[in-house]
């Protein structure tokens, strides 16, 4: 499992069908990033590619039962740390995702030159 695997799943499993340009919008993650994932989810045998009869270059997404069960696993995963997360925050949660959305804009990740990601650094006042 990668990070993201859940949204991905997630997404493929509701539009059946959809189009790797269509998820990467709707995931909002660039199209060459989950090119390599959709390689390891077909290889292991959670989604099916099929190719538009209109245009033969273009291709669909589908789940297959492995992928819908491992959507499954992960979605109950995920479920088990949210409860986690409210068992140990409890009250202290809304003010732990103001702190970590407020990290996030501090450290916001930029596109350098090259391509890759790193931390926007931003200065403080004295």
């Amino acid at each position: 499992m990668a990070p993201g695997w859940l949204s991905l799943l997630h997404l493929i499993g509701k539009n059946p069908g959809i189009a790797p340009t269509a998820l990467s919008m709707a995931s909002g993650r660039e199209k060459s990033t989950l090119t390599p994932a959709m390689r390891v989810m077909r290889d292991r045998g959670y989604l099916t590619l099929g190719q538009l009869t209109s245009d033969r270059r273009r291709y669909t997404l589908e789940l297959t039962a492995a992928g819908y069960a491992e959507l499954a696993r992960l979605t109950e995963y995920a479920m088990e740390n949210e409860q986690l997360v409210d068992t140990v925050l409890g009250e202290d949660k809304a003010l732990m995702l103001q702190l970590l959305y407020k990290l996030e804009k501090a450290f916001e990740i930029t596109k350098s030159d090259s391509g890759a990601s790193r931390p926007k650094r931003t200065r403080h006042a004295k």
